[in-house]
């Protein structure tokens, strides 16, 4: 009994250690980027635009034959974005911290989704005057990810809405 044990428990260990064998492989990366000049959206007489830089942070996907599976990525601003009038530049205010988003990718199906605070502005003293949280969902061109449309979006969302009243109001 003692060796049908000591076979089963050594079978099994084989088996749970090879699991992750044939499945393909796996890429991750980090990428810093940074963003300048970023339309946010119009206000009467001018724009707003946003600064910031932040880092993707991705793992990649891929089956035995090398076809893309799946991707999760996560992209954070590092510190705090700046928001601003594009016609006064010193008429500004700070984003964040926190802004953030992950994202999701189904290759095969071209279905997009991303969650997370993507837009965080508060003023001091007032709170929060424009945000963009939830989930979103686009369909694109399998595998390519070209030609994407919004099919759902859900939660808080002053950016894809676009409602910037409050933003423009300050920034004005």
């Amino acid at each position: 009994m003692r060796v049908r044990t000591i076979l089963a428990c050594t079978l099994m260990f084989i088996m749970v250690a090879t699991v992750g064998f044939g499945q393909g492989r796996t890429e991750r990366g980090t990428v810093p980027y940074s963003e300048t000049g970023f339309l946010v959206g119009e206000c009467d007489g001018f724009q707003i635009l946003a600064d910031w830089s932040g880092l993707f942070t991705f793992v990649d996907l891929y089956d035995k034959d090398g076809m893309w599976v799946r991707s999760v990525a996560h992209e954070r601003v590092l510190g705090q974005g700046v928001y601003y009038n594009s016609e006064n530049p010193a008429k500004s205010v700070l984003g964040g911290p926190g802004e953030g988003v992950t994202v999701r990718w189904d290759p095969a199906t071209g279905r997009r989704y991303g969650s997370g605070m993507s837009w965080k502005v508060k003023v001091p003293g007032y709170g929060l005057i424009f945000a963009e949280s939830g989930l979103h969902v686009f369909q694109c061109e399998p595998y390519t990810f070209r030609n994407c449309e919004l099919v759902s979006n859900v939660g808080h969302n002053q950016f894809r809405d676009p409602d910037l009243a409050a933003l423009c109001d300050y920034l004005r």
